[in-house]
């Protein structure tokens, strides 16, 4: 049986195609979303990916039904996250005093498979962490990304915006990508990919422009 996922991450291709154009695509599938791509097509979202940073200063306001959300930090629950009601919860390691693996680097996946642990690796990054388990947990066939597309000589604390137009003081508590993470991503996406492929998901990169960073082995969808 086929399951279908439409994921929304915030990186700049989602400014490139219009709120339309994603719910065409969305037909028949679930909705996914990371953080402020929520209001791409906020009355189709699923379930919602949040962490403790780069959240909207006076919350997120549901335009229907308030979606699943699925919260991480690497500060317990009540510390940043305290004001979100949310379904699941999960603790993410701190670098600077848990131990931890960078799953990016070590390419275990499974080891951190939902079905086998609640413990999570430093991704780096929401992806690795949570949101690529979920989507894996959930049983989907196939999987198209849109916003996820991470260029490390396009990244660093002055410039990194999530969404091109979207206004970054307007976060509760403002985080960045380190070019340094990006890269690792990029490094590991065909490792991501085949892994995706292991567990029966089929990864298709939405890619308006045809520059997203990752692994050029990843179908394109040019929709």
């Amino acid at each position: 049986m086929n399951k279908s996922c439409l994921l929304l991450s915030c990186g700049p291709s989602l400014d490139k195609v219009t709120s339309n154009e994603v719910e065409r695509q969305a037909a028949g599938q679930t909705v996914y979303a990371v953080k402020l791509a929520y209001y791409k097509v906020p009355h189709l979202v699923d379930t919602l990916f949040i962490n403790c940073c780069n959240n909207p200063q006076s919350g997120y306001k549901w335009v229907r039904n308030r979606p699943i959300i699925v919260a991480s930090s690497n500060f317990q629950k009540w510390v940043r996250l305290r004001s979100y009601e949310v379904d699941h919860f999960f603790r993410i390691p701190n670098t600077s005093r848990d131990p931890h693996e960078i799953v990016a680097d070590t390419r275990d996946f499974d080891k951190y498979l939902l079905s086998k642990t609640n413990d999570r690796p430093v991704g780096p990054g929401i992806m690795l962490e949570t949101v690529l388990y979920w989507v894996v947990d959930q049983g989907f066939t196939h999987l198209t990304t849109l916003g996820f597309d991470l260029s490390a000589d396009k990244v660093s604390r002055q410039n990194y915006q999530h969404c091109e137009n979207w206004d970054r003081t307007q976060f509760s508590v403002p985080g960045f990508i380190l070019p340094t993470d990006a890269q690792k991503v990029v490094n590991a996406s065909e490792d991501i990919y085949k892994w995706l492929k292991s567990h029966g998901v089929n990864w298709t990169v939405w890619d308006p422009q045809g520059d997203c960073a990752l692994w050029k082995g990843i179908p394109r969808a040019n929709v």
